[in-house]
């Protein structure tokens, strides 16, 4: 067995050993840490694998139906959103 999960057109799968969060669907992001410091993003995904003791930050692109517009670039976003998504975890 898996945990799915649906994020736009893509299905993520995981084991169910890992512990699966979606850091923007929970309360405590969307009420209270969002706003913080004039904005904060987050990765699509904030995943635990017990067994090997590993935390995984997922952030999901799929450019395919519709391009790339932003001016910042791909590496300086996801970066912003790891650093703001292990503040969240750090703070939650």
């Amino acid at each position: 067995m898996s945990q799915s999960f649906k994020e736009g057109r893509l299905t993520f799968s995981f084991p169910d050993s890992w512990s699966v969060c979606r850091p923007g669907e929970t309360f405590y992001y969307s009420a209270r840490f969002q706003l913080f410091c004039g904005g904060c993003k987050e990765t699509e995904f904030a995943t635990y694998a017990a067994d090997t003791g590993k935390l995984w930050l997922i952030e999901v692109k799929d450019y395919a139906v519709h391009p790339r517009i932003k001016p910042m670039p791909l590496p300086e976003e996801v970066a912003q959103k790891v650093r703001d998504t292990l503040a969240l975890l750090a703070a939650a």
